[in-house]
């Protein structure tokens, strides 16, 4: 973990007077420098290369020495250098991830280790070892786990489980990967460069991180923000505005919104940053990019920023909003297959059927929800494109509809805007008309 001086200083928060202090900048920079071990042209160069601009050694011996002193942005780039590198020293995951839901579909289907072992003709001590993450699954042989899955069917574990099981076992590689990279390898090659994450993926990694029973400990969870704040500022200056780059931006800032609390001033610093480019017409990857970042703003407590990109960035444009849709329908797992880019948002509306969908979207219908506008208008936006989903499935219409009726009862306790209220007043006017009544 982060030594004793550094933790002095570390987290910044940027909005307290102690870090804005001209006085305690060069504390922090020899602090973070320090950290890593690194010469002052050395960290002269990580910076340059998160920051995309260049940074000189000498400037960096002047703002230690407080000649002058650095903005917020280096500051920033300073401390996740400083954590990335306090964080390689965490253990390497074991893969309880994948052992976890093992462990669920064996007791699901009323199996003792010593049950699954028999069947599968391995001694018990191999079941609990993948069950605690010691024997990590994720390094097991391809023939192994393809003999699993099919004697845990066989044993009566339903399909759905096994494709959670399948999931598990990506997220503890992934999970692997990035703590075993620490932030310092190609982020052009980074796992969350190169694939889009679901919503069944993500929920499995929020378990792992902060659930009842975490299986990623706090060392590992520490050492894998740092690792993802540190691709994300390295990809900044490699080909920062490449497809690759904006998706791994776009799906760390939604990851360490909703699960680290502490990146709140990396992730403004993120945002000043995508602000200074230039922003396009119509759909491209830095689009898919605005809209994460939005909700990461919703998520840390900010809904004028989703409510401004819904205005200017989705609402008017068919296309946009297409888009939009294309990428829930794959979220929830409308989709088929994996998709390596985001890419597949602007091929136009999807042949997914789109029920899965509007359930999901019912259930974020909720006070509680921070992108709950966003949620509103998605709604809104499915039914005026698929108005036959509210007669093919009438238990998610009743929910929908009790739902828009808690929304439109309480407008001013969830906070919605006057976009939302009235687009969630169409979709109750749609649900009356497909019921026959008005």
């Amino acid at each position: 973990m982060v030594d004793e001086r550094l933790a002095e200083v570390i987290p910044l928060r940027v909005n307290q007077a102690p870090i804005l202090d001209p006085q305690a900048a060069p504390g922090m920079l020899t602090a973070a420098r320090e950290a890593t071990g690194l010469t002052p042209a050395r960290f002269a160069a990580e910076l340059s290369r998160a920051l995309g601009w260049r940074i000189r050694a000498e400037w960096v011996l002047r703002w230690e020495g407080g000649g002058f002193r650095p903005d917020v942005d280096v500051l920033i780039a300073a401390e996740s250098l400083a954590r990335a590198a306090a964080a390689s020293r965490a253990p390497a995951h074991r893969g309880s991830v994948a052992g976890s839901v093992l462990r669920a579909a064996r007791e699901g289907a009323c199996l003792s280790a010593e049950d699954l072992a028999g069947c599968l003709g391995v001694d018990p001590e191999t079941i609990n070892g993948w069950e605690s993450g010691r024997e990590p699954l994720s390094h097991t042989k391809h023939a192994t786990l393809r003999s699993l899955a099919r004697r845990l069917r066989l044993l009566g574990v339903d399909s759905g489980q096994l494709a959670r099981f399948d999931t598990a076992l990506d997220v503890d590689l992934v999970v692997g990967q990035i703590l075993a990279d620490g932030g310092s390898g190609d982020p052009l090659q980074h796992p969350l460069a190169t694939w889009v994450t679901t919503r069944e993926w993500n929920a499995l990694l929020g378990d792992a991180l902060g659930g009842a029973a975490p299986a990623i400990g706090a060392g590992q969870r520490e050492a894998l923000f740092a690792g993802l704040r540190l691709a994300v500022e390295r990809a900044t200056g490699a080909g920062a505005e490449s497809p690759r780059a904006v998706l791994l931006r776009r799906q760390v800032a939604y990851m360490l919104a909703a699960w680290d609390p502490a990146s709140g001033e990396w992730l403004a610093a993120v945002h000043r940053r995508t602000r200074r480019t230039c922003r396009h017409d119509g759909w491209t990857p830095a689009w898919a990019a605005e809209r994460s970042l939005a909700v990461s703003a919703a998520v840390g407590g900010d809904r004028e920023a989703l409510r401004g990109f819904i205005a200017t960035r989705l609402s008017g444009s068919d296309a946009l909003e297409d888009a939009n849709l294309s990428y829930w329908a794959y979220w929830c797992g409308e989709g088929t297959g994996a998709a390596t880019s985001d890419e597949f948002m602007a091929a136009g509306p999807g042949r997914w059927r789109g029920d899965r969908l509007l359930r999901h979207l019912a259930e974020g219908l909720d006070e509680s929800t921070p992108y709950l506008e966003l949620s509103v208008h998605a709604v809104w936006a499915l039914l005026q494109r698929r108005p036959h989903l509210l007669q093919d499935d009438p238990g998610t219409t009743t929910e929908l509809a009790a739902r828009a009726d808690r929304l439109l009862d309480n407008v001013t306790h969830a906070g919605l805007g006057q976009l939302a209220v009235k687009e969630i007043s169409q979709v109750q006017y749609a649900i009356r008309m497909a019921r026959g009544t008005r």
